[in-house]
């Protein structure tokens, strides 16, 4: 079945001189606190340094000994600052020429003192959900020679940004964390060492923990059948035959799937940490004792997946973390490989649906995706070209990547991230009035499943446009309300200051009322009627 679609293009009567951009830092008690804090230790420091030159020799040895215990508070409550709010942070750091001064004034604490710098290195970009897939967090990790850095950004991330880019950031650095005053990408990634097309190597790891273990239902069939199907989980059957793989090949009209000729699973082993000291989720010392665990049975240069099934350890709070897209990893018999890493909490997977939602999320980020998002524009179902609106971070409740769900990954994912639709094939670009039919997402073979609709003339801003019907083993899980009209996205660039994502249109996505999909009667569809349009 297809459907008819007329879109109405005019140029927007609207002017808009220009558009600021300001990222809003929301005020709290806390955040006020550390804040002062920081002032005040800094008021503190200058002072007992201005005392420093008139002093005698036994006033200064009094006077270094303050300034040590003063400098050790200020690294501290600075870091605690970078990671709250990396822009106040900048803000109140000392000049270069401060720090030069209580460097050498105060040479036995200089160690501890912030750094004003420039650093460079390969990013390891990860994207942390929590249980109920509505908050997540965003880790960047630069990997500096031998150090890692934790890389806390005051201003907006370069678009398109992801792991295994060579990325250079300036700012202040107190410990391992930096807040980062501008960020520049000096060489992405090679796509080909780590494609979205083709065959998928995964090799999952499961493991237990020195004082947690996997629960029984976490079987090596169990994985095998999230990730590959019925044909190799003998033990664990699923109706319907849900799996990672045909979700890929559904999505990508077969032009990604998970490698079935190499071992998938393996394990569990038992690793000598709990990786969770001080209340604090080790998620890069879990990989390296899980890597280091697998490495005498596996070859992970035959791989460029690598997902860890753990029990939940009460530090690791989140349902899955995954890294957004490859980065080089290290093994004892291997050597260096480049691959995605996810972290798949085991009690987040107790069947071979939840399994399969969760692997698809993180999967989704490992190939590159950001959330699915949704824009609230208030009164209006969408603003005028130039409105940011209010980004709601899981607003695409129709998308694996916006909720617990087994919504394939939109068109506009599709065509921009994963190279899986082809312009005039599967997708056309529309600047003008006409009519057009596209099929049902899902339908196989493949025809036109999407148009990509320009608003008004010249705009870098686009409306993309696809439907779902009630068929299939994913969409037809789905809510019914997206069967009954075309479901639409929102692109511009203006998103990619907010974050590089698309976004579904959300009329009251803050309140969770669905107004995503435009409701239409089957047969042509009416003209979408959107102010500036």
């Amino acid at each position: 079945m297809t459907r008819v679609v007329r879109p109405h293009c005019k140029a927007s009567t609207r002017v808009l001189g220009s558009v600021l951009v300001a990222l809003a830092f929301l005020a709290s008690p806390a955040l006020a606190q550390e804040s002062a804090r920081v002032g005040e230790l800094n008021e503190r420091l200058s002072q007992i340094l201005a005392q420093l030159p008139g002093a005698t020799s036994e006033q200064a040895v009094g006077l270094r000994n303050q300034a040590a215990g003063v400098i050790a508070q200020c690294a501290e409550a600075l870091s605690a600052l970078i990671a709250q709010n990396p822009r106040e942070a900048l803000t109140l750091a000392f000049s270069q020429q401060v720090l030069a001064q209580l460097g050498s004034s105060f040479p036995e604490s200089a160690a501890l003192l912030e750094s004003r710098g420039i650093w460079q290195g390969e990013l390891e970009y990860l994207i942390e959900d929590d249980e109920s897939m509505t908050t997540s967090r965003s880790h960047l990790r630069l990997r500096v020679a031998q150090q890692v850095l934790q890389l806390h950004l005051a201003g907006p991330e370069p678009p398109g940004l992801k792991s295994g880019d060579q990325l250079q950031v300036q700012g202040v650095r107190a410990g391992n964390l930096v807040a980062v005053e501008t960020a520049s990408l000096v060489a992405a990634s090679e796509a080909a060492v780590c494609s979205t097309l083709g065959e998928q190597p995964v090799i999952t790891i499961l493991v237990n923990l020195q004082s947690f273990t996997l629960a029984p239902a976490i079987s090596t069939d169990l994985v095998k059948g999230i990730l590959l199907g019925n044909a190799f989980a003998p033990t664990s059957q699923s109706v319907p035959d849900w799996s990672v793989d045909n979700f890929w090949r559904e999505n990508s009209d077969g032009k990604t799937w998970v490698n079935s000729a190499l071992p998938a699973v393996v394990g569990p082993y038992t690793l000598s940490g709990d990786f969770n000291s001080g209340g604090n989720c080790d998620s890069d010392g879990m990989r390296t004792a899980a890597i280091n665990a697998a490495d005498p049975s596996v070859n992970f240069q035959n791989y460029s997946r690598v997902m860890i099934v753990f029990p939940p350890n009460n530090a690791c709070t989140f349902a899955g973390l995954g890294t957004l897209g490859c980065t080089t990893n290290n093994s004892p018999g291997d050597g260096n490989f480049t691959a995605s890493v996810a972290w798949n909490r085991s009690d987040q997977m107790p069947t071979r649906s939840s399994g399969v939602q969760l692997l698809t999320h993180e999967g989704g980020h490992n190939l590159t995706l950001h959330h699915a998002s949704s824009r609230d524009f208030g009164a209006e179902t969408l603003g005028p070209v130039g409105a940011a609106g209010t980004l709601v971070e899981y607003g695409d409740w129709f998308s694996t990547m916006g909720a617990w769900n087994f919504g394939l990954y939109s068109a506009q994912h599709a065509v921009e991230q994963l190279n899986w639709l082809t312009l005039n094939t599967n997708y056309q670009v529309v600047e003008s009035s006409g009519v057009y039919a596209i099929q049902n997402y899902e339908r196989r073979p493949a025809a036109l499943k999407a148009l990509k609709i320009r608003r008004g003339t010249g705009n870098d801003a686009w409306l993309w446009v696809e439907y779902r019907q009630n068929t299939g083993i994913y969409d037809s899980q789905l809510s019914s309300q997206v069967w009954t009209g075309v479901l639409i996205h929102y692109k511009d660039s203006l998103l990619e200051l907010i974050r590089t994502c698309s976004t579904t249109i959300s009329r009251r996505s803050m309140t969770g009322t669905l107004s995503r999909c435009l409701p239409v009667p089957p047969g042509p569809i009416p003209t979408p009627t959107f102010p500036s349009l």
